[in-house]
């Protein structure tokens, strides 16, 4: 059975009964600033795009090893959120999933995570920390642009392009080490990372 969740179906009621269904529509709880804690059941698995964009009131979400896949913009502008699980069933963090949650401040990937899409966590200015794993091919234009309180990130030798506007307007990064792997540093990448002392490069043979 496929979640269809009606404009006339009250969002409270939906929540209720997640459990018999097996995802969780388009847009579904968008602007819900009543929610604060959601429990996804492990009957869903899959969340829809923009599924909760603008809970702003959403501090905590708990998604099971049962959802295979993220939607574009699921959690755009959960501006309370301060940490997600994101479960290792998940293989591609997806078009502004989690833009502008500004109450982020650190997120640990599953090593399952091979791509981090566009603008992914563009304007989430309170994000301190980031640990990117070696599964991690690929990283979207913009995916960390905006992060004004990032002071450290770790790039692994497994991502061979850095994309564009990656770090831009990242004010507190401090250093960055450049692994051997990266062979064009493309344009405004570091643009507006005020902070920057340090860049280490790979030696050219």
């Amino acid at each position: 059975m496929s979640t269809i969740f009606t404009s006339e179906e009250r969002k409270q009621n939906c929540l209720s009964q997640l459990e018999k269904y097996n995802g969780i529509d388009d847009e579904c709880f968008e602007g819900s600033n009543d929610l604060v804690e959601i429990d996804i059941p492990t009957t869903i698995e899959w969340i829809g795009e923009n599924c909760f964009k603008e809970c702003t009131r959403l501090t905590s979400i708990n998604i099971p090893t049962t959802v295979t896949e993220i939607g574009n913009g699921s959690f755009k502008g959960c501006s309370s959120l301060v940490t997600i699980n994101i479960p290792s069933s998940i293989n591609k963090i997806k078009y502004e999933c989690f833009r502008e949650c500004t109450s982020l401040v650190y997120i640990k990937f599953p090593t399952s995570i091979t791509s981090i899409g566009n603008e992914c966590f563009k304007n989430c200015y309170n994000l301190k920390k980031i640990n990117i794993p070696t599964s991690i091919k690929e990283l979207g234009n913009n995916c960390f642009s905006e992060c004004s309180s990032l002071r450290s990130i770790e790039i692994p030798t497994s991502i061979s392009i850095l994309p564009i506007n990656c770090f831009n307007g990242c004010k507190s990064l401090r250093n960055i080490e450049i692994p051997t792997s990266i062979s064009v540093i493309p344009i405004n990448c570091f643009c507006g990372c005020t902070s920057l002392t340090s860049i280490t490069l790979p030696s050219i043979n």
